[in-house]
């Protein structure tokens, strides 16, 4: 495997070195990337990508080293390499909700491929495929032995009672695409415990 040399990272070519991180899961590189949340200039490099399936976005750089952060962390959580993996959680989680989507959308999908998805399925915008798409597989994929899954929610008929009671509860910001969406992760849960689950105030 041919390795990104570090220095990469900081050239104009930092977004795909950046990717190229996580595709060869470099998790060396969690610590110069958790350098470079400190660091605005680099966060909020605007880019474009463009998608068949999801469309066309506008996003910051910083989306990407954010979700990259949280996936390296879950590859050095599963190589044993647990100071990283705890390195990258808590800085996650100390940069605390941001303004701009995209950095918040980078910043959820990074903690919850950790285990950490209760932000993200409770953050769900309308109409960001990606994030969408990024809650299915939080429990769908990411669930299933991940480090910093709630300790309530280990198993997933426990997850599938936290949908209900959010989709039963009173948030106006729950539209359609996001009501839908958290529907079929009930749906698909249901059908991997094989039972239905009883609403909270069923008998």
């Amino acid at each position: 495997m041919t390795s990104v040399p570090v220095a990469d990272l900081a050239n104009e070519q930092r977004g795909k070195s950046i990717e190229s991180c996580a595709f060869e899961r470099l998790v060396q590189t969690i610590p110069l990337m958790i350098a470079m949340t400190s660091q605005r200039d680099i966060l909020t490099v605007a880019r474009r990508s463009s998608s068949n399936h999801y469309g066309g976005e506008a996003y910051l750089l910083g989306c990407k080293i954010l979700t990259c952060i949280g996936f390296l962390g879950r590859v050095a959580y599963d190589e044993d390499e647990r100071v990283l993996a705890e390195r990258a959680h808590s800085c996650l989680v100390a940069l605390g909700p941001q303004e701009e989507r995209t950095l918040e959308r980078g910043r959820l999908i990074g903690l919850a491929i950790l285990g950490d998805w209760v932000g993200l399925l409770s953050g769900l915008r309308s109409g960001d495929r990606r994030m969408l798409a990024a809650a299915m597989n939080a429990i769908r994929i990411w669930h299933d032995g991940a480090p910093y899954t709630p300790a309530w929610a280990t198993d997933l008929e426990a997850v599938g009672t936290w949908i209900i009671n959010h989709l039963a509860s009173d948030d106006e910001s729950l539209a359609p695409d996001v009501r839908s969406t958290l529907s079929e992760i009930k749906d698909w849960i249901e059908q991997q415990i094989g039972r239905n689950i009883a609403p909270p105030d069923a008998a």
